[in-house]
């Protein structure tokens, strides 16, 4: 199988900005070369996009996969992008994207009791 290597992640945003290729075309591109993406890699790149701007953007799209309905979460800034598939759209499953993690973590301070 093939590495999802430095060289490989700069390929995929000229193939994305200059080859107007989507995320399907890119994602078969990758799979027709047996690239795969191990958690700790995409947990880098997430980790690396929070840091390299002051703010970030989300976005949703949702459709059917093998029948089933799902909901796409973007996460961006300038100078990265990623995809967080996900069962619902509500808040919680935001909060969870922007905190990549699949369990929440929430954290209660003197200031909260003061708002409630």
């Amino acid at each position: 199988m093939g590495d999802f290597t430095a060289v490989l992640r700069a390929l995929i945003l000229p193939l994305k900005d200059y080859g107007n290729r989507g995320k399907a075309k890119i994602r078969e591109f990758l799979k027709n070369f047996r690239v795969q993406m191990s958690e700790q890699e995409f947990d880098e790149i997430v980790n690396m996009g929070f840091t390299s701007t002051t703010y970030q953007q989300t976005d949703d799209y949702s459709a059917r996969d093998d029948g089933v309905f799902w909901h796409t979460h973007i996460l961006f800034n300038p100078f990265y992008a990623a995809y967080f598939r996900r069962a619902h759209k509500d808040r919680l499953a935001v909060l969870k994207v922007l905190q990549n993690m699949i369990d929440l973590r929430f954290q209660f301070r003197e200031e909260m009791l003061g708002l409630l």
